[in-house]
């Protein structure tokens, strides 16, 4: 169950979704995603067809329930009262308790006021396990540039202080979201369990055995070296930090470039900084790729980056591409913060640097395109570590074993 889930966007979240999914599957499990769509339209993922549908509601799909709330919206507009998501949550309700009664579990992604999953696995008594990503009221929406009201953010506590005492257990994603739970919100330690994400093997392998033996590829390596970043498109995750350190990369090592992955709101900012320092022939923004092709870019990269800045509070993400960069054995240059930190060893398995800092990124880069042995070395290291604890193999049999205590 995910409130809010976009099915047309290649983003995390819908990763996260089908590996699960495909990863119950693969053990005979049966799952099914309910998630409510932009223009509040619900949607149907199956384990059985691996498909999106779209599904028709009850009460909340009738059309004068429809007509009465695009007035209370418009009149909510015109008044500039703040939207509590009272209708969304409503239907979202709804839709669990007409698609999702046979199941044994619930398993929702917490989102701000989505009240509607926790409301209906209460009404159907049916045990909840809600999966928690970040304090995304005090956190995260400010980051995204979004402002909640004085009256909203109270809304949203309730909500949240709601949906965490109904959940039966709560699965986060790192261990600075668990101190956030229980210092900030008083969850109790022994309701919650740390599961971090993973890296999709069979996705991965199968990639790399449509490739061909190598030859061309390393032909093309010989011309140039090719520094990765793939991601969101937001102000934390540094493109501009990366973009700066990548001048004195070029100024010391003109036999590179850089491809940048991904979408988001500081794309047109990046392209212009990209102009500014003269980097447009050594830059390219390859935009949206499907995840399934994520592997072949990889393939091709000598060194991989996650250059997140300094968060105003402890970094609380667990980083989907550091795993990928890792399966693939890839060099890594990445912040030295949060769950990165414990999870890539300097000097073993990934280079560390201060986040927030283009000379420490480019120095670091810099070294590992200087010794290749070092960054081939690294690579396999990351391996690995990754294979040993990080797969969505290892991520989805922590969250079997967590729902059959309530099975």
């Amino acid at each position: 169950m995910q409130n809010g889930l976009d099915i047309h966007r290649n983003s995390g979240p819908k990763v996260h979704f089908e590996s699960v999914i495909k990863n119950f599957r693969r053990h005979g499990d049966t799952c099914k995603l309910i998630s409510l769509q932009p223009g509040r339209k619900i949607v149907e993922y199956s384990s059985k067809t691996l498909k999106f549908e779209y599904k028709p509601l009850g009460l909340s799909g009738q059309k004068w329930f429809v007509l009465v709330e695009g007035i209370v919206r418009k009149l909510q507009t015109i008044s500039k009262l703040p939207f509590l998501g009272i209708f969304d949550g409503y239907r979202f309700c709804e839709a669990c308790q007409l698609y999702l009664a046979d199941y044994d579990v619930f398993y929702e992604r917490y989102s701000v006021m989505g009240f509607g999953g926790a409301r209906a696995a209460k009404k159907m008594n049916k045990p909840l396990i809600l999966e928690v990503h970040a304090d995304i009221i005090n956190f995260e929406t400010p980051l995204h540039g979004e402002k909640l009201s004085k009256f909203q953010h109270f809304v949203a506590e309730r909500i949240t202080d709601y949906c965490f005492s109904n959940a039966r257990k709560i699965v986060v994603i790192s261990n600075a979201v668990r101190r956030r739970l229980e210092n900030y919100w008083k969850v109790p330690p022994e309701k919650i369990e740390v599961v971090p994400l993973g890296v999709d093997i069979d996705l991965f392998k199968r990639a790399l055995e449509r490739l061909d033996s190598g030859s061309s590829l390393e032909s093309q390596k010989l011309l140039s070296k090719t520094i990765l970043f793939t991601g969101s498109f937001l102000s934390w995750h540094g493109v501009d930090v990366l973009i700066n350190g990548f001048r004195r990369v070029v100024d010391q090592y003109p036999n590179v470039k850089l491809m940048l992955i991904g979408d988001g709101p500081t794309r047109t900012d990046m392209e212009e900084k990209v102009k500014q320092l003269a980097l447009q022939d050594r830059v390219e923004f390859a935009g949206d790729v499907p995840h399934e092709e994520i592997p072949l870019f990889l393939q091709k990269a000598d060194i991989c980056v996650a250059p997140y800045k300094k968060l105003s509070s402890e970094m609380w993400f667990s980083s989907l591409k550091l795993f990928e960069y890792m399966y693939m054995e890839k060099a890594i240059v990445a912040s030295n913060a949060g769950q990165i930190s414990k999870i890539l060893q300097h000097g073993y398995s990934g280079l560390l640097v201060e986040p927030d800092d283009p000379i420490d990124l480019a120095d670091a880069i810099l070294e590992l395109l200087l010794d290749p042995e070092k960054a081939k070395m690294m690579g396999k290291n990351a391996k690995k570590q990754v294979v040993n604890g990080y797969t969505w193999e290892d991520h989805c049999s922590k969250i079997k074993q967590i729902m059959l205590q309530f099975c």
